[in-house]
């Protein structure tokens, strides 16, 4: 033993602290979970997206990606962090009791997509926001890194499909481009955030989490589920988690003619999970104009109500539903309605899922 501590001793001379060390000294306080705004979201992540991860979230068009990104900007922003001290190392935890603000960042590649007031709406402070517009791909992917070193917390990629390789910029439309550009990018990109990571988490700050947003193409001919996300296959390896939405039926309010389109319905399944449950599914209402719930809004109290009731939490008998045996209200209407309108009922009643 005296022999390895010896060797652990001279490595971390060589190459820095805690290049090599024992099991048993990795601080696990350091990770933490960002919720996502959906309850069946993250409660099938075990409690939001996982600290220090790169994450995918993959989905058809107007299928609630930026919305779910948005919403994690926001939870991001509104967390605390503390320096802790053990013996002569000092690292950094998230705490209910910190005084140090988490930073977030938004990578725009998409440009038009993100606006102040569509922002305020998910509760994003932009005074705080840290806004990129890049040019091209390497200058957005050297960017990236760049925040990452800086210490911020989480950063949004909008999106991986819209990011286009300086050369093909830079090329006619007519003139044929090397194939494989944008995977030799991510590829480096990838190896990158894994060894700034590393850094980050051996000298005791926080490991940044990055939420790249992607997009479906179809692959031409073939047989099965032929859809596929730009960007290569190194990303399938650095995912630590995978998210997959698709566009489900438009919630309406109204009648005949009268019919107003306020929302629709989001499917989520998680298509890759290395800190949990893999291929769980659900869904959330999504609200896209004011209705029910203001736009931009998930009904939370209505995955809750679905959640509780399959987890045995809450029991329907006949049309009433009972709550620790006592009656909520008669109609599931009613009682979402009644834990929408209760806010330590619904927070609760969340923490027993």
């Amino acid at each position: 033993m005296a022999d390895i501590d010896k060797l652990i001793k001279d490595i971390n001379k060589r190459f820095g602290i805690n290049a090599i060390r024992r099991g048993s000294s990795i601080k696990e306080a350091m990770n933490f979970k960002i919720p996502t705004g959906s309850v069946g979201l993250n409660q099938a992540l075990g409690g939001g997206l996982p600290s220090g991860r790169y994450i995918t979230l993959a989905g058809q068009e107007s299928s609630g990606k930026s919305l779910l990104a948005y919403k994690a900007i926001a939870t991001v922003q509104s967390m605390r962090k503390k320096i802790v001290q053990d013996g002569d190392f000092e690292y950094e935890v998230v705490a209910d009791d910190g005084d140090i603000p988490l930073k977030a960042a938004l990578i725009q590649i998409e440009c038009g997509s993100y606006s102040e007031e569509w922002g305020e709406v998910h509760g994003i402070d932009n005074n705080e926001l840290i806004f990129c517009q890049p040019e091209g791909m390497e200058q957005a992917l050297d960017i990236a890194i760049a925040l990452q070193k800086a210490g911020v917390e989480f950063i949004v990629i909008d999106s991986i499909a819209a990011m286009l390789p300086t050369k093909e910029i830079d090329t006619d439309l007519v003139d044929t481009t090397q194939l494989g550009l944008r995977a030799k990018a991510l590829n480096v990109y990838h190896g990158k955030f894994q060894s700034c990571n590393n850094t980050l988490e051996r000298t005791g700050k926080l490991p940044t989490t990055v939420l790249a947003i992607n997009q479906f193409r179809e692959k031409i001919g073939g047989y099965g589920d032929l859809s596929f996300c730009p960007g290569g296959n190194s990303q399938k390896y650095t995912n630590g988690v995978e998210i997959r939405t698709r566009a489900g039926d438009y919630i309406k309010e109204g009648t005949g003619t009268n019919a107003k389109i306020v929302g629709r319905i989001i499917k989520w399944k998680l298509q890759k999970n290395k800190t949990g449950v893999a291929f769980l599914d659900g869904e959330y209402d999504l609200y896209i104009d004011d209705g029910l719930l203001p736009r931009g809004t998930i009904d939370t109290a209505k995955e809750l109500v679905v959640l509780a009731m399959l987890n045995g939490v809450i029991e329907r008998r006949g049309a009433w539903y009972f709550y620790n045996d006592e009656k909520l209200a008669q109609g599931q209407d009613n009682a979402i309605e009644f834990i929408r309108n209760n806010k330590e009922l619904f927070l609760e009643i969340v923490g027993k899922l």
